[in-house]
């Protein structure tokens, strides 16, 4: 794996994520780093992060089910099927914040579905019907990242903002997909497409 001499620690945020890639693209030692020129954020929201990534010469877009700004490099879609938006277009880079958890597919269920969200919402403890559909659109998800993804390809996924979040699929999906998980924790996943 081309990653494996990094150490990290972690605060989850978008500032975590982009010094994640700093290291990649400049490991410590004297070897050529990972080179990415295309980066889609997925949830963008108001584009921070796009707009941020844009501004170090990358090229980066953004997809939400409900963007906060009409900013020209973020298009209006579902992450579930990221081809609807971007056809065979593969990125060096995919990242999400708050996205692929318990709290980040509630939201994404409250816009596409917001019968069941209501349901899960007024609950206080989970089944595991509960448990499996949002497994299954985070899957879903990761799938869609997969297929976006050229090879070599780094998905990288933050736990966002609320402390009791937890990703919602497994390093056993990862691994189903094809992917090679490089970082997995409770909060931040790091997955390599080879």
């Amino acid at each position: 794996m081309f990653l494996s001499h990094i150490q990290l620690t972690f605060n989850m945020s978008y500032e975590t994520i982009g010094k994640l890639l700093e290291i990649f693209s400049k490991p410590a030692d004297d070897s050529s780093g990972f080179q990415y020129k295309t980066l889609l954020d997925i949830g963008c929201g108001n584009g921070y992060f796009v707009k941020e990534m844009r501004k170090d010469g990358i090229l980066a877009v953004g997809i939400d089910l409900a963007p906060r700004t009409d900013y020209r490099h973020i298009k209006k879609g579902d992450a579930r099927n990221l081809a609807e938006c971007f056809g065979n277009k593969k990125f060096d880079v995919i990242t999400a914040n708050g996205v692929l958890n318990s709290g980040g597919l509630l939201e994404m269920l409250m816009l596409t579905n917001p019968e069941a969200a209501r349901c899960l919402i007024d609950k206080k403890v989970w089944n595991k019907k509960d448990k499996d559909m949002l497994h299954d659109n985070a899957v879903a998800i990761l799938r869609s990242c997969y297929e976006q993804l050229g090879t070599p390809g780094i998905f990288i996924n933050s736990e966002g903002n609320y402390w009791i979040d937890y990703l919602v699929y497994s390093k056993k999906d990862a691994k189903c997909l094809g992917f090679s998980p490089f970082i997995f924790q409770k909060d931040i996943s790091v997955l390599i497409k080879e």
